[in-house]
């Protein structure tokens, strides 16, 4: 089972295109077509095996991952204290609202909070949601009855970025700390990213037998890659799956961020999505 959102043109902007997956799913794939896909993947998963508590909170459709490992926790009828924290506007955009009520109903250990940010006159606080504003630590602080849980959240990257910074506040350790962000982490250019504009350095394909000359103007490795025509197997773009990882013959890469699948990585591997170079470089894609 998978779950997509139709992607369709801004409203303020209908001149952009719609999303050409999403809208491919909902109108031309039937009931028993084929689909050549591959298994899910990346570290974003919930150890089933566990006893800890575990809090999971989704910010909007970022409910998609997280409603996945609740209903593995409902299906192993999972004995753990289980809060399931989900953040929209309004009822019009609350996914799965008779599903999670139907959890909440059934489950004597799993707590179902909704929040609304912009709740309208005829959503009704009780029934369709649980509190107005925006999910966050201080009201986790108000409901938990303390830190000692496993995190898991999902949703815009202005909500993971302050999930990470009051989690670690509220003294919840980094490993208890499980996220997958929905774009990648624009990095403020410094000094040294400007200097590195000024050159550029080759990066060669050895299975592809192609090069480019790659600087470091904000783009990956990845990117740049696809820019000159090469085509390197990718999923994510964020560093979190690690479907583009890649054998370095020669040369060196950094990251302005590890990315999240690093401990993964076999050596001498890297991540191309989200990798750059200071020196020559080949690998073999």
């Amino acid at each position: 089972r998978i779950s997509i959102k139709r992607s369709l043109s801004p409203i303020d902007k209908p001149m952009l295109p719609k999303g050409i997956v999403s809208n491919y799913f909902f109108d031309k794939l039937q009931e028993g077509d084929i689909v050549d896909v591959r298994a899910p993947s990346g570290k974003f998963s919930i150890d089933l095996l566990s006893r800890k508590p575990v809090v999971l909170i989704a910010g909007g459709i970022g409910i998609t991952p997280l409603l996945s490992m609740l209903d593995a926790l409902c299906d192993t009828d999972s004995q753990r204290e289980i809060w399931f924290f989900l953040g929209v506007k309004n009822r019009q955009d609350h996914l799965m609202q008779e599903h999670l009520q139907q959890i909440g109903n059934e489950f004597d250990n799993i707590h179902i909070h909704i929040c609304y940010s912009q709740p309208r006159d005829e959503d009704i606080k009780g029934w369709d949601y649980d509190s107005a504003g925006h999910v966050c630590v201080e009201l986790l602080k108000k409901l938990l009855p303390g830190n000692n849980f496993e995190f898991y959240f999902c949703g815009p990257m202005a909500m993971i970025e302050s999930f990470k910074v009051d989690l670690t506040a509220w003294r919840v350790p980094v490993n208890s700390q499980h996220y997958e962000r929905f774009q990648k982490l624009e990095v403020q250019s410094n000094k040294e990213s400007s200097e590195a504009k000024k050159t550029s350095v080759t990066v060669k394909l050895s299975k592809s037998n192609k090069s480019f000359s790659w600087s470091d103007t904000g783009d990956s490795i990845l990117e740049q890659a696809i820019s000159n025509g090469v085509n390197i197997d990718y999923s994510c773009m964020r560093g979190m799956c690690g479907l583009c990882q890649t054998a370095i013959k020669s040369g060196e890469v950094y990251y302005d961020e590890e990315p999240e699948y690093l401990s993964e990585l076999e050596q001498g591997m890297c991540l191309p999505c989200v990798a750059k170079t200071k020196k020559g470089l080949e690998l073999y894609a």
